[in-house]
C-alpha cells in the first residue's frame, strides 16, 4: 500500500506529483481505466477535497463515465492514499469540439493538447463498450488475405488510403502493442477526411482493440496527425457485424 500522507497536506502541485503513482495502482485495478487515464487525462484542481480532472476530448470523457472509472479511480484513492476525494471529470479547455475559430488558438504548444477549429460532430451512433472476450494472435504471421467486403464503394471514402501506412508508423512509435493489433488483425475499407472505417478478422481481434485502448490511440494519432476529431468505426468481417464508434 502507498501511503503519502494527510489529506490536508495536499495542494495541487502535491496531487500532480503522485499522479504516476495513483495511475500504476489504478494499473493494478482495471487496466482499462489506466490506459484511459495515463493517455487522456490530467490533474486540473483540487479543491476541498475534490479531485478534477480535464479530458482531452469529449470521446474520451464519455468512455470515463459509461465505463465507471470513476469508482476504479476513487477506490485507488481511498484504500491505497487514505485520500476520499472526490472525483470530478471536464472534457478539456482545449477539446476540438469547443475550440475557438480563431486561428490563433489552433497553435500547440509544449504539453498542450492540440486546438482547432472543429464542425459538430454527427449525431447518434454508439459509445464504446468493452468486454473481456478474445485473444490477440502473436505477431509475424502471414498478412490475412481479405475478400471484397459489400455495400462498401471503392470509389468513395478513400481520399486518405494512402496515408494509412504513415498513421500505422506513428501509432507504432507511441505504441508497439497497438500497432501489430492494427496491422496484423485489421484492414481500412474507408479512410476520407472525416471518417475512417477499419474492419477486423474477427470479433476477438476487434474486442482486444477496444478493450486494450487501440482505439482511443488511434483517435489521438489522427487528431493529432490531421487536425480534427474522426469518426472510427470498427466492422467485423463479413459484413453484418456489429459497428462500434467513437461518438
Amino acid at each position: 500500500m502507498a501511503q503519502i500522507g494527510k489529506e490536508e497536506a495536499f495542494d495541487l502541485s502535491a496531487a500532480k506529483r503522485i499522479w504516476p503513482a495513483i495511475l500504476e495502482e489504478v494499473k493494478w485495478a482495471r487496466r482499462f481505466a489506466w490506459i484511459l487515464l495515463s493517455q487522456n487525462a490530467q490533474i486540473s484542481k483540487l479543491d476541498e477535497g475534490t479531485l478534477y480532472l480535464e479530458f482531452a476530448s469529449k470521446n474520451s470523457l464519455t468512455v470515463y463515465r459509461d465505463n465507471s472509472i470513476d469508482e476504479v479511480l476513487k477506490k485507488v484513492l481511498r484504500d491505497k492514499f487514505e485520500l476520499p476525494w472526490e472525483v470530478k471529470a471536464v472534457s478539456g479547455s482545449n477539446d476540438p469540439l469547443k475550440a475557438s475559430a480563431n486561428p490563433a488558438s489552433a497553435i500547440r504548444r509544449p504539453g498542450q493538447w492540440p486546438s482547432v477549429e472543429q464542425k459538430d460532430p454527427p449525431s447518434g451512433g454508439a459509445t464504446e463498450k468493452t468486454d473481456d472476450s478474445g485473444s490477440i494472435e502473436s505477431a509475424g504471421k502471414e498478412p490475412t488475405k481479405w475478400p471484397p467486403v459489400a455495400g462498401l464503394s471503392a470509389e468513395t471514402g478513400t481520399s486518405r488510403l494512402t496515408e494509412w501506412p504513415e498513421v500505422l508508423a506513428e501509432v507504432r512509435n507511441r505504441r508497439r502493442y497497438a500497432w501489430l493489433v492494427l496491422s496484423n488483425h485489421a484492414r481500412v475499407s474507408r479512410f476520407d477526411d472525416e471518417t475512417l472505417d477499419v474492419i477486423f478478422t474477427d470479433k476477438a481481434a476487434r474486442s482486444n482493440y477496444h478493450y486494450s485502448g487501440v482505439h482511443e490511440l488511434l483517435i489521438s494519432v489522427l487528431l493529432n496527425r490531421f487536425g480534427k476529431n474522426y469518426l472510427v468505426r470498427s466492422f467485423v468481417n463479413p459484413p453484418g457485424g456489429d459497428i462500434e464508434t467513437n461518438l
